[in-house]
């Protein structure tokens, strides 16, 4: 998690101060590393080009506030824009993308990104080096960077590009070993969903799911793979009784998971097990059954709540490669198109054991989508 900055502020001197500027101020970084102005690291680059016709932008609110993905929509658009290119004007690969949006992640463009648009709602900047830029990208994308950004932007002042610029980031050398990491990071965290226009295909729906069947095609999802039911087994948890369920930490009281915690929130309801009850165990994957924000985890001991699936590996050695699975890009579609329900959609736990899980799992160790991006890169930036 991120670190939370106190501090006493004498507040009777300044006869104009501005409270978001003395929150900003009082920020502290969680190592004392050197400080450098951003704008002595990086060059802005500016929007070269203007739309007139829809075209597929990116802009902030296709940015989810979990690893992956990107949506792209053909939307109505006009006026500034960037260009993902290997012109100087262009954005280049390299180069970091931030949007002045509450608690999003900045984007570090990768070769995915080629010929695609940026609306001119974000702030480009190019690392004057590529491995400075790596590790910044991860000092802003961390929970700490994302929180600093937050505090910066809440500034009354609108001009934030010139705020971000004028900015203190820490610096520091980073090893061969660290930016490789950093990098399979950045490439596993993002990708770009296009919406699929239309298709076709013909059934007889007296025999089928009807869900299923409406599922657009993912060909990728049936080669060389194997039902998750297979790899796993759903846990049933039994119902709370309103009156065992806390606000507040008691005494002999366990943390009860939601979709809200499994979304990186904090825990908000405690409960006391009854002894038959059966628990979530270390290293069981939660999988919220509503919507597909939240991010799949392996648990610690606690309880789930109703809006939680429980998965428990038959092989615990499988653990992280299957919520890197579930977390990547395969299997968030998959968990997407099962969603079903006119107003909250949800997923039906039965429908998970029918995911297509590859058959070999090695590709998804050590893929850092265990936890969610920012979380993950506290971990690592922050030593």
């Amino acid at each position: 998690m991120a670190m939370n900055n106190i501090a006493i502020l004498r507040l009777s001197k300044p006869s104009d101060w501005n409270p978001e500027r003395t929150v900003l101020e009082s920020f502290h970084w969680p190592q004392e590393d050197k400080l450098e102005v951003l704008s002595n690291l990086v060059d802005e680059v500016f929007p070269h080009h203007f739309i007139e016709q829809p075209i597929s932008v990116i802009t902030p609110a296709d940015l989810s506030q979990f690893p992956g993905p990107i949506f792209i929509h053909r939307r109505e658009y006009s006026g500034a824009a960037y260009r993902v290119g290997p012109h100087p004007d262009d954005i280049n690969v390299g180069d970091i993308a931030v949007a002045k949006i509450a608690n999003s992640k900045p984007i570090l463009i990768t070769n995915q990104f080629e010929g695609l648009f940026f609306s001119s709602d974000f702030v480009l900047l190019r690392p004057h080096k590529m491995d400075q830029g790596l590790y910044l990208w991860g000092v802003l994308a961390s929970a700490t960077g994302r929180e600093f950004l937050s505090r910066l932007f809440s500034l009354s002042s609108r001009n934030y590009r010139y705020e971000l610029l004028n900015a203190l980031l820490p610096v520091r050398d980073i090893s061969n070993s660290e930016l490789s990491d950093l990098k399979k990071l950045a490439s596993n965290s993002t990708w770009i969903e296009e919406i699929e226009p239309t298709w076709w295909r013909k059934t007889r729906l007296s025999t089928k799911s009807w869900k299923k069947v409406l599922t657009p095609p993912q060909e990728e999802n049936i080669k060389d793979s194997q039902p998750l039911g297979e790899l796993i087994e759903i846990i049933k948890t039994k119902i709370m009784k309103p009156g065992s369920i806390f606000k507040q930490e008691a005494k002999g009281s366990i943390p009860m998971a939601d979709h809200r915690y499994l979304s990186n929130r904090e825990i908000t309801r405690w409960c006391i097990p009854e002894p038959e009850m059966e628990l979530v165990q270390e290293g069981d994957i939660l999988v919220s059954s509503i919507g597909d924000n939240a991010h799949a985890v392996v648990a610690d001991q606690t309880m789930a709540r109703k809006q939680v699936i429980v998965l428990r590996p038959k092989d615990p050695s499988k653990t992280d490669a299957l919520v890197s699975f579930l977390n990547g890009r395969s299997g968030f579609r998959q968990r997407r198109s099962l969603l079903s329900g006119s107003v909250i959609k949800t997923i039906n736990s039965k429908d998970m054991l029918e995911m297509r899980v590859p058959k070999d799992l090695k590709d998804w160790e050590g893929t850092g989508l265990i936890r969610p991006l920012k979380e993950e890169l506290e971990k690592r930036i922050w030593r």
